[in-house]
């Protein structure tokens, strides 16, 4: 999203400010020269932040995840990540319906539903017979171009992009190209028309005739919401806000009209956007009430078929091949204990058989025969049929810690048996016997599972490695320190000169 908006900004900068895009890069280097250090550190900073991006990329590559829904119909592409194109259309502005309240009916706002004050659209409105600048017209051709990627289904663009460029394979919900930077950029086009009108005003000898035309502007507003259904008092009080805010403009000096029109302007936005945020936090709230009341009601043990966004690749495929009701109960257990391990290749034949061995509790673990050798398997025939599916009742296992990333065990068995922990498996989960690491074997199709030796045992199995998370950790320091530099530098008044549509919009 970032570098798509940052392109499009730039090659439309270049095109309408050609003259000052040569003074900005003097600038910037000027300023590059000045500030040395702080430089070197932010491109050393933009490098490191790009590599939690790169590790999932390449994760997104390696299989170990799946997003089932969103990569449905990606074709023949390698990452999980990739969205098919149909897909991305279902989530473009036009297929989401959050015009709907524009206008009216702010009672029932929800969630995704667009509103603007009504002091923005006033604004738009009276500022038509100002006088248009190249900014203005910078502005609307960036909206323009960014709607037209928007509208996947409505025009080629889009298409185009998607297989010719690679990063559009990778966008799903492309509406939010409304939310990062159409609106925005609409809100700044209402400055930078309002700031027309106003120097259009300044400079005319006709107030009386520019107040009747701002007037009639209002009224023209007031019949057009008239039609509409459902209006809260709060935007009427905005309307006479913003007549008085004209008023007020036209009938006092600047010392006078500007601090107060600053306060009347604020007022109209505020007096409006509380009363709709309040519905919609109404709204919210019995929302959640409603969510409470299905959980208290429902019986949370009727396993449903799942449908996930996100999850391994193997417990994707347990999903496709078990009983719901099956894994279900099974994944009720956090910890089992086997004495028998068997491998297995993945076949109609052993799911079937997998399946029966859950659903039964019985006493035999499977682990991929392509990633295990004939050593790592155990059979047991005086062991009992069925598993020790409560290790923690029955004493073997006690848990010391855990959360998120970690498990701190502790064992006490008469002879080697196989742990199964129902956390899906990955390759990024490393297991400690006694301060020595041990084997994790992806157990059950998708599951932690390791060999622990018989007598008393400490177990962690731990996510990831101590240095990605040093790793994350510095780099929290880093941008925070160079954030507290930033607000040093800007303290000193180390700021870049305005140039071309910066100095347009100030």
């Amino acid at each position: 999203f970032f570098l798509t908006i940052l392109t499009i900004i730039s090659f439309l900068y270049v095109l309408f400010y050609r003259k000052e895009f040569v003074n900005l890069f003097k600038c910037i280097f000027t300023f590059f020269r000045q500030n040395k250090i702080f430089t070197a550190f932010c491109i050393v900073f933009l490098l490191i932040a790009c590599i939690p991006a790169l590790i999932f990329y390449k994760e997104s590559k390696g299989g170990e995840f799946v997003l089932p829904s969103r990569h449905s119909g990606a074709g023949t592409s390698s990452s999980a990540v990739a969205v098919a194109v149909d897909n991305a259309a279902s989530a473009d502005i036009i297929s989401h319906g959050y015009f709907d309240r524009l206008f009216d009916d702010h009672a029932h706002i929800d969630m995704g539903d667009v509103y603007m004050p009504y002091i923005f659209f006033l604004l738009l409105l009276t500022a038509i017979a100002g006088r248009v600048n190249k900014f203005i017209f910078f502005l609307l051709f960036n909206i323009l171009a960014l709607s037209f990627i928007t509208v996947t289904s409505a025009g080629e663009v889009h298409r185009f992009l998607y297989a010719h460029i690679a990063i559009f394979k990778y966008i799903r919900q492309i509406y939010y190209f409304f939310w990062l930077a159409m609106l925005p950029l609409g809100i700044l086009l209402s400055v930078a028309v309002f700031k027309s009108l106003l120097t259009a005003i300044n400079s005319s000898s006709k107030k009386i005739s520019w107040l009747i035309y701002i007037i009639i502007c209002h009224l023209i507003f007031i019949v057009f919401l008239w039609g509409h259904q459902g209006i809260l008092w709060g935007a009427w009080a905005a309307i006479c806000i913003s007549l008085l805010y004209f008023l007020v403009y036209f009938r006092y000096e600047e010392k006078i009209s500007y601090p107060a029109g600053f306060c009347l302007f604020l007022m109209a936005v505020l007096i409006q956007s509380v009363q709709v945020y309040s519905c919609l936090d109404k709204k919210l709230f019995k929302l959640q009430a409603d969510a409470l009341n299905y959980i208290q009601t429902h019986d949370n043990r009727n396993y449903k078929k799942l449908d996930l966004y996100y999850t391994t690749r193997w417990f994707q495929v347990l999903i496709d091949q078990i009983d719901a009701d099956v894994l279900g109960h099974y994944r009720m257990r956090q910890f089992i204990i086997y004495d028998n391990v068997v491998p297995y290749t993945e076949s109609v034949p052993f799911f079937k058989k997998l399946e029966t061995a859950l659903s039964s509790n019985a006493n035999v673990a499977f682990v991929s025969k392509i990633e295990s050798a004939s050593g790592d398997w155990k059979i047991s025939p005086d062991a009992m049929p069925q598993a020790d599916i409560d290790p923690l009742h029955s004493g073997k296992l006690s848990v010391v810690r855990s959360d998120t990333n970690t498990w701190a065990l502790k064992t006490n068995l008469t002879s080697s048996q196989f742990l199964v922990i129902n956390d899906n498996y990955n390759s990024d989960w490393h297991a400690f016997i006694n301060g020595h690491q041990a084997r994790l074997f992806r157990a059950n199709v998708s599951f932690n599972g390791l060999w622990v030796p018989s007598g008393e045992s400490s177990i962690v199995i731990r996510f990831s490695t101590p240095g990605r998370y040093i790793f994350h950790f510095t780099m929290i320091i880093l941008f925070a320190g160079t954030f507290l530099y930033l607000l040093v530098l800007f303290k000193k008044d180390q700021t870049l000169p305005a140039s071309g549509a910066l100095s347009d919009l100030q």
